[in-house]
């Protein structure tokens, strides 16, 4: 079970933030970006950013057993505790209010939500620059 968490948990870490080219097709992109974050009811929302965060928390503690330190580390750096749930909403539908960021996978916007000012403004021009740009 631990071994399935943690190939559950390195799949979702890499597979959607790993940078699309423009003309890449792909059927699943939009179910982790921000399209899917859009259309989502609140409850959904909730969720969705629930299930991940328990994901990342339990791969995370599941890696660290296992050696597997730099993960851990990784998937640590995603784990926002400083927010409430509301604020987290909040912040993400901010972030993709703004149509440049809507290709940007949702694990990947985590961590954008916790820095903060310049900081805050850097990660979110560098995502934009690692994602397709149209919008669609």
């Amino acid at each position: 079970m631990k071994r399935l968490i943690l190939c559950f948990g390195g799949l979702v870490w890499r597979l959607p933030i790993r940078p699309v080219a423009a003309d890449e097709p792909s059927s699943v992109d939009h179910v982790l970006d921000g399209r899917a974050w859009l259309r989502l009811s609140e409850i959904q929302k909730f969720m969705y950013y629930r299930g991940m965060w328990d994901m990342m928390v339990s791969a995370s503690h599941i890696a660290k057993a296992n050696d597997r330190i730099e993960l851990a580390d990784s998937l640590r750096e995603l784990i926002v505790t400083e927010l409430s749930y509301r604020e987290i909403q909040a912040a993400l539908d901010a972030f993709y209010a703004n149509p440049s960021n809507v290709r940007v996978p949702i694990v990947a916007a985590f961590k954008w939500i916790k820095l903060r000012g310049e900081e805050r403004d850097a990660e979110a021009a560098r995502l934009r620059a690692m994602y397709p740009k149209d919008g669609k």
